[in-house]
């Protein structure tokens, strides 16, 4: 979301004597001649020391009027713009809210309420504050741009959507905020193709908007739109000017990178380093040597990719090199469609020491024998009840009702508190510290993978390490996927052996967990027939 809509201190420091109110004593008032010009003059006095950024003084000599007549909506609302100046938040919200009080349709003392309480989060506080500036001054850009961004920090999407799509036509059909706003609502909700229309109209009227560039990209991938989308997808980390004035990529073809040495940098999560570095074969494939620098913790995973001819650490001095290529352009370098998505699977390896070794461990145990991963990395962007990737371990148990299965913790870091409030009868067999220490991260976790039957996991880096493996993989999707995943499908072209099992209500993995049971079951029934 365009964050326009909170730069609450580069507002408040806009503040000049100007934009002061100005005294104002109620009619009403029975003062005396004298004190009415000692009021104003103390008034003068306290304006020019707030000009002079004397905010102390200033409340000094606003306070005194105080002792005049408590009854000056003004007053209140300049002492509460001082204590403001003065980062005193409290304060300033004690004396806006006695401004408001005195006068329910002061304007400026709502949105400055507003704004403050949307800087504290507060945002049921900011709504109330937002509806009434709006009725004083209906072609309040900022409030309608707040009041929707308050309904989608309370992740009240539908009301949102309802808000932004009556007051664009009505009142701000050209303001970008507003378009790409409501293009981001849509998307959050799952509606995609609704919302590209939108990404493109916050595009015509900004073109160096670059979020829209970027939510338009993952709209089209999402929606199986590869072409379009990869070429958007350069806009995940250039801003507009460098991404006119240099050339990135999209007129390089896979036949420049023969007899090239060719430098891949990392990009995002650990997750997205597995997912992409598939490409890489077909770099080595162009007839390039492939230099890769990589995530600290996937460099011995990845040293045993035969198609990378080098691995860089992070703070190792990176040798001479012919190009260097951000990992996720190169889809857009390869054209990847949906139908030409590399599936040379595997493309990821386990250490063979430690496949026999987690094959040894595991022999006692006959049954069907299953990994599980429940808990994603918490992120800070676009989290919310529609997109939460992370499954309750408690309702992984239904699972256990299930005969002969085993179940296999693969959780690392995240969640593992989880395990402490699960049904007795669920039993999750869990390793030691030195699991993916000792032997580096994620090589335990591979090898034992490897002598597993079945993953099934919340998307998290282990959906690409099992699908990378060639290991059959059944990932759990919120009611709101994740790009990559696309829509409705319940397969995957990235990983041919993986299985989509996505929430039909938001929040629900109760009735995800029964038809993964159901599957299960069956799954188990049909390998016990194969075996006899």
């Amino acid at each position: 979301m365009i964050k326009i809509n909170i730069k609450f201190l580069k507002f408040f420091k806009k503040i000049t004597c100007i934009s002061l109110v100005l005294l104002c004593i109620p009619i009403h008032a029975k003062i005396p001649n004298s004190d009415i010009a000692k009021a104003k003059d103390l008034f003068e006095k306290g304006n020019k020391a707030f000009c002079s950024q004397q905010f102390e003084q200033a409340i000094n000599y606003y306070k005194q009027i105080l002792t005049i007549t408590d009854k000056s909506t003004s007053i209140y609302f300049n002492i509460g713009k001082s204590y403001l100046s003065l980062r005193k938040i409290d304060k300033a919200i004690k004396y806006f809210n006695k401004a408001v009080s005195i006068n329910d349709n002061h304007y400026k003392g709502h949105q400055a309420l507003s704004l403050i309480y949307m800087k504290q989060k507060q945002y049921e506080s900011a709504l109330k504050h937002l509806k009434k500036a709006v009725l004083l001054d209906p072609k309040d850009f900022i409030s309608h741009l707040n009041t929707a961004s308050c309904f989608t920090h309370l992740q009240k999407y539908t009301l949102a959507e309802t808000y932004l799509k009556g007051i664009i036509p009505a009142l701000f059909p050209g303001k970008k905020e507003l378009v790409y706003n409501l293009a981001y609502v849509l998307k959050l909700q799952g509606k995609i193709e609704e919302a590209i229309p939108y990404y493109l109209q916050a595009i015509q009227l900004d073109p160096k908007l670059e979020v829209a560039y970027l939510g338009l990209a993952k709209s089209y991938l999402a929606t199986g739109n590869f072409l379009k989308g990869w070429n958007y997808f350069e806009w995940r980390f250039l801003n507009a000017e460098n991404h006119q004035n240099k050339n990135f990529y999209q007129h390089l073809n896979p036949s420049d990178l023969k007899n090239r040495i060719v430098f891949l940098k990392p990009e995002w999560g650990l997750g997205d380093m597995m997912h992409f570095i598939r490409y890489a074969q077909l770099v080595k494939e162009a007839g390039a040597t492939v230099y890769v620098r990589m995530h600290k913790p996937l460099e011995k995973l990845f040293s045993l990719c035969p198609y990378i001819d080098k691995i860089i650490s992070d703070g190792e001095k990176i040798p001479p090199f012919h190009v260097a290529i951000p990992i996720m352009s190169l889809p857009l370098i390869f054209k990847t469609t949906l139908e030409t998505i590399p599936t040379n699977i595997p493309y990821l390896y386990a250490d063979e020491k430690l496949i026999a070794l987690w094959k040894e461990k595991l022999a006692p145990d006959k049954n069907f024998k299953v990994g599980i991963c429940w808990h994603a990395k918490p992120i800070f962007l676009e989290e919310n009840y529609l997109t939460r990737r992370s499954v309750p371990l408690k309702d992984f148990a239904i699972l256990s009702e299930i005969d002969n299965i085993s179940f296999y913790s693969l959780q690392k870091i995240y969640g593992i508190d989880e395990l402490e409030d699960i049904p007795k009868n669920f039993k999750v067999h869990t390793f030691g510290p030195d699991f993916d220490n000792t032997h580096g991260r994620f090589m335990d976790s591979a090898a034992l993978i490897q002598n597993l039957d079945l993953i099934i996991t919340a998307d998290t880096s282990i959906v690409h390490l099992a699908g990378a493996l060639g290991k059959p993989v059944w990932i759990l999707t919120p009611h709101v996927a994740e790009w990559r995943w696309l829509q409705l499908i319940e397969t995957t072209p990235w990983y041919p052996k993986a299985r989509l099992f996505r929430q039909q209500k938001p929040i629900d993995w109760k009735h995800v967990m029964l038809e993964v049971k159901k599957e299960l079951e069956n799954l188990i029934l049909n390998a016990k027939e194969k075996n006899e």
